[in-house]
């Protein structure tokens, strides 16, 4: 009987360890903070493939400890895309990383240091500044005279502010590495959102600076 236990113990043992290191493949979590460094819960975790074509072999949650559970995935190079909500604006981080087999891979995530300022300047054809009129940023470029409702356009901007004695606005932390465009308006009856140079890239930790030509 005491050989068949420790016989037993020694197989449990073994099955372990192949579990925690089949030679082929590591453990993956990935861990979303925000500039407190405090856990964020429910961001959005995508892992890619770097081969074929980035292709999608995970979408997860974290939990209360900021932490998405990945689990076991093979040796080799992936991506993450990882995405929070705050304040109704969508932050996102990118990076390829690289599995080693047997590893434990935690990697940190601060999607909210991906984030920038924009500072426009509204003028009239005249080239004059125009003052105390209302600017919504909106999270999508317009390349065109498309037709767009005013309502959504202000439902959906990430940020409203009134111009300043110069025309100038400015938005501060806004999520970076993405184009913007800027919706000018009084009310509902008397607005502009222009085609054309209506948009505006905001780089991480830097500040830009554009001027917006409208017709109110």
């Amino acid at each position: 009987m005491k050989k068949f236990a420790f016989l037993l113990i020694v197989c449990l043992l073994l099955t372990a360890c192949g579990e925690q290191n089949d030679g082929t493949s590591g453990t993956l979590s990935i861990k979303v903070i925000d500039s407190d460094q405090t856990a964020y819960k429910d961001a959005q975790v995508s892992i890619y493939s770097s081969i074929p074509e980035g292709e999608l072999i995970f979408n997860g949650l974290t939990d209360v400890k900021g932490i998405c559970e990945v689990g076991r995935v093979l040796q080799g190079q992936y991506g993450y895309y990882v995405v929070s909500e705050k304040d109704k604006k969508n932050y996102s981080a990118e990076q390829y990383f690289q599995v080693i087999a047997g590893d434990k891979k935690v990697l940190e995530v601060n999607p909210f240091l991906n984030s920038g300022d924009v500072k426009i300047k509204i003028v009239n054809t005249s080239s004059a500044p125009i003052v105390g009129v209302s600017v919504a940023l909106i999270p999508h470029p317009n390349y065109s005279n498309y037709t767009y409702y005013f309502q959504d356009l202000v439902d959906e901007s990430y940020a409203i502010v009134k111009t300043n004695s110069e025309g100038w606005v400015e938005f501060k932390d806004m999520p970076s590495n993405k184009s913007y465009s800027a919706l000018v308006y009084y009310n509902s009856e008397n607005y502009s959102y222009s085609g054309g140079n209506n948009h505006f890239y905001i780089d991480r930790q830097t500040v830009r600076s554009y001027t917006l030509t409208v017709n109110l």
